[in-house]
């Protein structure tokens, strides 16, 4: 018997990790100012952290200190918007907030709704603090007997963060975070890229 086989991988979603080392230098200025926020607006703002305390989302707007991880970020977004074949000449704003997870915090399962892409850059993780964890988002394969942990299984997939590292996804993908099993407080600074109205 003759077979002629192939195959297509429909439907493939592309996660973006960037390292940038070069805004360590920046790291404690950020962590000050981060601390006077707290200090100024003691009340988190909500969204899908649990245990632990978060800006408004005008961060790149109301603090200077931070346009060194603006100005990475952009350059971030604009590489992954040429890899998705978007034109160059793309407008877009940026929202981006502090996410600060207390031990035994974590972030429940969410999408960034009407956004083009989001991100998060991590300030400090400490040992044993939670993965990003990125759901499927094929809705039928929950379904699936195969519970396999192949790049075609539905198993949530999970990024290790590190200090420095910088994740891009679409802002449509379900991700949550593992439950910070540390003593110590984890930072993260979530952006969006917003369509301009």
């Amino acid at each position: 018997m003759s077979i002629k086989a192939g195959y297509q991988d429909l439907f493939v979603t592309r996660i973006w990790t960037f390292d940038l080392p070069d805004l360590s230098q920046h790291h404690d200025l950020w962590r000050t100012k981060i601390s006077e926020m707290m200090k100024a607006q003691p009340e988190p703002s909500g969204r899908s952290n649990r245990l632990g305390w978060n800006s408004e989302t005008t961060l790149f707007k109301d603090y200077s200190e931070f346009e060194p991880l603006d100005s990475a970020v952009t350059t971030c977004f604009n590489r992954a918007f040429t890899d998705l074949g978007v034109q160059d000449n793309l407008k877009y704003g940026m929202e981006a907030w502090v996410n600060l997870t207390y031990p035994n915090g974590y972030n429940v399962k969410h999408v960034h709704q009407g956004c083009l892409l989001s991100a998060c850059y991590y300030l400090d993780v400490p040992d044993n603090s939670g993965k990003l964890a990125l759901h499927d988002p094929r809705p039928g394969s929950v379904f699936s007997p195969l519970r396999t942990d192949g790049i075609q299984g539905p198993m949530p997939r999970t990024i290790q963060p590190y200090s420095g590292l910088l994740v891009v996804f679409p802002s449509w993908l379900e991700h949550s975070v593992e439950p910070n099993l540390s003593d110590k407080p984890r930072i993260s600074i979530p952006v969006n890229a917003v369509p301009v109205k």
